[in-house]
């Protein structure tokens, strides 16, 4: 590979995990749960379950399908912190489950 070349990423969106990582690698580098917690002051934190009854569990994805897209994001973002990349440097291949409606399909590009 080239200095000009960058690696693409790939993200694959679970109803329980969103896997990321690089193309090309055997494994994902990042497994995360796919929801988020928010506690009681509104602060976000991800995949870790709740502890105590104010905390708030939030699904992206409900029965294969996408159910809260501000929760998805939130999720996709956090994934690129844990890579230490910026989105706008990689190429990005995310995959979905066969019978994903057309405008889901067009919302995530």
């Amino acid at each position: 590979m080239t200095e000009d070349e960058t690696l693409a990423l790939v993200l694959q969106n679970g109803e329980q995990n969103i896997k990321f990582g690089y193309a090309g690698d055997e494994e994902p580098r990042t497994v995360l749960n796919n929801y988020a917690v928010k506690d009681a002051m509104g602060e976000f934190t991800f995949g870790i379950p709740p502890a105590r009854p104010t905390f708030q569990v939030l699904e992206s994805i409900v029965r294969g399908h996408i159910s809260n897209w501000d929760i998805l994001e939130k999720v996709w973002l956090h994934s690129y912190t844990l890579l230490k990349v910026n989105p706008e440097d990689h190429p990005l291949l995310i995959t979905d489950v066969p019978l994903t409606p057309k405008e889901t399909r067009e919302k995530m590009t």
